[in-house]
């Protein structure tokens, strides 16, 4: 899905692990949400990682750190479709562990579907 986002204008970058390994270093960076510098969104999730709130700033000085954080991630990452190219696209086809049979069942090229049911 981020593959087609990105054809379609929504473009994304990818970043590996080194380029936050500093930033993570008293924890996990939370999933923020900007909009424009007044107000931006800290997602937050429940033990089973299902969202279960949002915690919304007002500081104009936080909310403009962290979108210049955000923005020098975004400078310094990879483009999506240079990325797919390279790790994703030379990669064996995706196959189904049925949880039925506990089977798993090779890409159904034949019927053009992306899964093929055992």
């Amino acid at each position: 899905m981020l593959n087609l986002r990105h054809e379609y204008g929504g473009l994304t970058r990818v970043i590996g692990p080194k380029a936050i390994q500093a930033a993570e270093a008293r924890g996990l960076l939370p999933e923020l949400y900007t909009l424009g510098a007044q107000t931006m969104y800290e997602a937050i999730y429940d033990a089973d990682g299902v969202l279960e709130a949002a915690r919304r700033w007002h500081d104009p000085a936080l909310i403009n750190r962290c979108q210049a954080f955000i923005a020098a991630l975004y400078d310094n990452g990879e483009p999506l479709d240079e990325y797919f190219a390279r790790a994703v696209a030379p990669l064996e086809p995706p196959a189904e562990v049925s949880r039925m049979a506990g089977t798993i069942t090779p890409l159904d090229q034949q019927h053009g579907s992306a899964y093929s049911r055992a």
